[in-house]
């Protein structure tokens, strides 16, 4: 049987594991041995629980940054955030990435959001490599890597002196050191075996790709059932995070006597004891999103693809509220295709919840209009079908032969 690892590097949500349960369970099922290196040991045993998976700390990023970008506009800028532009910080996690390859000596790496483990399975010649996720953390395999759609014009040729500069001051000195060949090229450090873009085409971060292996989001079903408070109006869920207009927000729904459902993510305490009320319940477990999106009217979200995606499946319009530039990017894309409103906080103008949730809500409504074609143009989507695409493709790359991935 075979050894399969698991990568998870960047970012905080639970979806970057939970994507990946039933995978997991048919995988440990056929007698594959499963390691998930994990950003959070703490998320991944809610997610997993007693699962035959073993876990294993990740090597991420603790140094402070010294040349991040505050907003990212090309993947480029995405590296220089998770420590790629810091020498001896990226040399060591690329050793203890390479560590853990020899150690636990996989057949197959199957990375999420885990550019230091993708960047170091370039150099570990055994197994294959899967780069998996939503379009922002699975970016085209091109030269140069293009602008972000919400960045300032770029031309192709400030793009390749940009890459060359990057390759030039951080990557290809980390190769010197190691004894291995320079690259000419920034995107031939990140090849894999296989892209799995887990998002619809309509909403990816890079709608100009050329070729792309669209598989859909993983829509979550588990979860119990939403009990929605008392209150006249349409129905809404909320899946909030601390942000600087929540209490507005808030103050608002409760004012317009809406009846609301809100599954908080570190949530202050007091902002639950603040809002809770007739009109206002918050759910202290996860909730069944399927059901969710089937029966609220509308859905309030931070802009993330998968969680969007379930309400405009179920032709719900939605408030998004994007909290840094990976959810700002497929919030500014649901809004360009009109299923929705987007808060743009790189705009120095005030947004106004009071007209976004008036016109949102509005009868027959354009966002809802939208948002109904959107979920007939994808009827025929079905939430296993995610599942059921990695698992035949792990299998189809189990029994395939290894090919060398560095130029």
């Amino acid at each position: 049987m075979a050894r399969i690892l698991f990568a998870w590097e960047c970012g905080g949500g639970l979806g970057h594991l939970t994507l990946y349960r039933e995978l997991i369970d048919q995988l440990t099922g056929d007698g594959h041995a499963v390691v998930f290196v994990t950003r959070s040991l703490a998320s991944a045993i809610k997610v997993f629980g007693e699962r035959t998976v073993t876990l294993v700390q990740a090597p991420v990023r603790m140094e402070n940054l010294e040349e991040g970008v505050p907003s990212p506009r090309s993947y480029l800028h995405v590296l220089k955030n998770q420590g790629f532009a810091d020498a001896e910080g990226l040399f060591g996690r690329f050793k203890a990435w390479l560590a853990l390859y020899e150690m636990w000596q996989p057949d197959l790496i199957i990375s999420d959001h885990s550019p230091t483990a993708i960047f170091t399975a370039q150099h570990y010649p055994g197994a294959k490599l899967v780069m998996s996720g939503n379009g922002f953390m699975v970016p085209p395999d091109e030269h140069p890597f293009q602008a972000f759609p919400i960045a300032p014009h770029f031309t192709r040729e400030v793009l390749l002196e940009e890459e060359q500069r990057f390759l030039d001051q951080h990557i290809n000195p980390l190769m010197q050191a190691m004894g291995g060949s320079r690259y000419d090229r920034l995107c031939d450090a990140f090849k894999a075996d296989a892209r799995w873009i887990c998002q619809f085409r309509e909403i990816d971060h890079y709608p100009d790709r050329e070729t792309a292996n669209y598989i859909g989001p993983a829509i979550a079903g588990a979860g119990e059932s939403p009990v929605w408070p008392a209150g006249q109006g349409s129905k809404v869920f909320a899946y909030l995070k601390p942000h600087e207009g929540l209490a507005e927000l808030l103050s608002l729904i409760r004012q317009l006597g809406l009846p609301t459902l809100i599954k908080g993510d570190r949530l202050p305490a007091g902002i639950e004891r603040q809002f809770t009320g007739p009109t206002i319940r918050f759910a202290d477990k996860l909730q069944d999103m399927i059901e969710v999106a089937n029966n609220c009217d509308l859905g309030i979200t931070n802009g993330s693809p998968t969680i969007t995606s379930q309400f405009l499946l179920a032709g719900k319009p939605v408030l998004m509220i994007p909290l840094h530039i990976e959810q700002l990017i497929s919030s500014k894309a649901i809004e360009g295709i009109g299923c929705g409103i987007a808060v743009d906080y790189l705009r120095e103008q005030p947004f106004s919840y009071p007209t976004a949730l008036a016109e949102l809500m509005a009868t027959d409504n354009r966002y809802r209009r939208a948002a109904q074609d959107f979920a007939k143009a994808h009827k025929d989507y079905l939430a296993t079908q995610v599942t059921d695409y990695m698992y035949a493709d792990v299998n189809r790359l189990l029994n395939s032969p290894v090919r060398s991935r560095f130029p």
